[in-house]
């Protein structure tokens, strides 16, 4: 097994405190995107773009926040089938919000994943913290580069194009992986600096503090697995080579990520100009 992966924490963002980090009840690693600055001298406006973790658990307090001071018009659920089966969106005390679900990964390669592996099969949950750093290499390759990950952030690129009012919250399981890169993609078309990317990605190991020892005490007494050791760490914070990976498949497979943003998604210098007449202030 691999040596447990130790999560970087962030640099500050100037003019960006806590990297908009909001103070939900039950929505882990919530961020509006807005105050971040861009190297033509504009940020990006608030209440219009926040990730987030999974928000099944929402109180109502959370929904009042998301829709009085946030202006919540449409949720995009990146999760797999299976991940939306187990712990659906609160759309019911969201009754006019849009819910767009668009999986970033092929229904074949949710089986593989720690969340099918919880609830189906203790064999699958060996196997994937065995390596679990190679998964997760896999996984973001995967959600870059195959037809279902493309089509999906080809779609989420659309949704924000449409969004002419009111804020787009996208999430995935912890807002970290899948929704770190819808982040690091949008942030790219608006502009914002590489260092300020990297940083914004990492950002989510500042709000998961504590993930990965409670899981592992659930998986622990759920499964009685004390005879091997767990690489909880690489599923739960966000590592820099597991979207270093990403990025050099696009490079390999498309020459650059604005190729990749034009050929693969559809948003060119058209669609960035857009994008930022529409987010940036």
């Amino acid at each position: 097994m691999q040596e447990p992966f130790t999560p970087p924490l962030p640099e500050n963002i100037e003019g960006f405190p806590l990297f908009g980090h909001l103070r939900l009840e039950r929505i882990e690693n919530a961020r509006d995107l807005g105050g971040m600055p861009v190297e033509d001298g504009r940020r990006i406006r608030s209440g219009r773009l926040i990730r987030s973790g999974n928000p099944h658990g929402a109180t109502d307090a959370d929904c009042e926040l998301l829709l009085l001071k946030r202006h919540l018009t449409c949720i995009f659920d990146l999760r797999t089938g299976f991940e939306v089966e187990a712990s659906p969106d609160p759309v019911l005390n969201l009754p006019d919000v849009t819910y767009i679900h668009a999986s970033a990964l092929h229904e074949d390669f949710e089986r593989k994943g720690p969340v099918a592996s919880l609830a189906r099969d203790v064999s699958i949950l060996r196997d994937y913290f065995h390596d679990a750093q190679n998964f997760m290499h896999e996984l973001y390759v995967k959600c870059v580069m195959e037809d279902q990950g493309i089509r999906t952030y080809r779609g989420f690129f659309q949704v924000l194009l449409d969004a002419n009012s009111g804020s787009v919250l996208w999430h995935c399981t912890q807002g970290k992986d899948r929704t770190g890169i819808a982040a690091f993609l949008i942030e790219y078309a608006l502009g914002v600096s590489e260092h300020d990317r990297w940083q914004d990605y990492l950002a989510t190991n500042l709000y998961m503090s504590g993930w990965a020892e409670s899981m592992e005490k659930r998986l622990r007494t759920a499964h009685q697995l004390d005879d091997f050791d767990f690489d909880l760490e690489s599923y739960v914070y966000a590592n820099p080579q597991n979207l270093h990976a990403a990025l050099d498949a696009i490079n390999e497979g498309f020459g650059s990520l604005p190729r990749y943003l034009g050929e693969a998604l559809g948003v060119g210098r058209t669609e960035c100009e857009q994008l930022r007449a529409m987010y940036l202030e």
